[in-house]
């Protein structure tokens, strides 16, 4: 379960790490905000981002939330969301690495 008490607001997260909001970044503010804003680290470390062997994946609807402020930062991308596909992908993968260390 998503403990909504022990996380922060989107916006919140988003300043601060301004730092990030840049699309070389993009992949480390995408699990910040998995970290601190959509799912926080106990959800990360028992579900993968698609799900599959013996964890559950990630609430779709948050994660699609999460793509959506994600596509947002990056405005080069409003008229042209399919060409967002490449950095969410890398964003992705980088979710799904976080907890990897933890699960063993």
């Amino acid at each position: 379960d998503i403990r909504k008490e022990l996380l922060r607001s989107v916006d919140e997260v988003l300043i601060l790490n301004a730092q990030y909001r840049i699309l070389s970044k993009a992949s480390t503010l995408a699990v910040k905000l998995a970290k601190e804003a959509f799912f926080g680290d106990n959800v990360l470390v028992w579900c993968t981002v698609a799900g599959g062997r013996e964890f559950p994946g990630l609430p779709s609807n948050k994660f699609q939330e999460l793509k959506g402020v994600m596509l947002q930062q990056f405005p080069q991308y409003w008229n042209a969301p399919i060409l967002f596909e490449k950095t969410w992908k890398d964003c992705c993968e980088s979710i799904g690495q976080v907890a990897k260390p933890a699960r063993g």
